[in-house]
């Protein structure tokens, strides 16, 4: 059986449309889990357990600032420092500090690594 061309746009169109609703309240719920507005939710994603892959994004995000933090020459990492051990700093600050939480995730980050991995000063 031969559909006419236009019967065939109307499927094409319906399935992209289904596609679409169907996949867009996952991703809104997936956004809602990945919040790194505050620290409260660099912390929620950095305690991820599950195969979620909010681990890595918590990783991500710490590594990222602390190499931007490490060429200003703001923070001096020693050369055998794990990303585990920068993560861990972290969810430590932001686990003893709740009443910081409300803060951008960078700014935290800053803190916390530069306290834990500071350079020498200059004599």
């Amino acid at each position: 059986m031969k559909f006419p061309p236009s019967w065939v746009e109307v499927m094409r169109t319906l399935v992209i449309a289904a596609l679409l609703v169907w996949t867009v309240p996952g991703t809104v719920h997936a956004q809602a889990r990945l919040n790194t507005e505050t620290g409260y939710g660099l912390l929620d994603i950095c305690s991820a357990t599950d195969a979620s892959g909010r681990d890595w994004m918590c990783y991500g995000y710490i590594l990222g600032v602390g190499a931007m933090l490490r060429d200003m020459g703001s923070v001096c990492f020693p050369t055998d420092v794990t990303h585990a051990q920068m993560r861990d700093v972290v969810v430590r600050g932001l686990q003893s500090h709740p009443q910081e939480q409300n803060q951008r995730p960078e700014v935290l980050i800053t803190s916390y690594l530069s306290a834990a991995f500071p350079c020498p000063q200059p004599k």
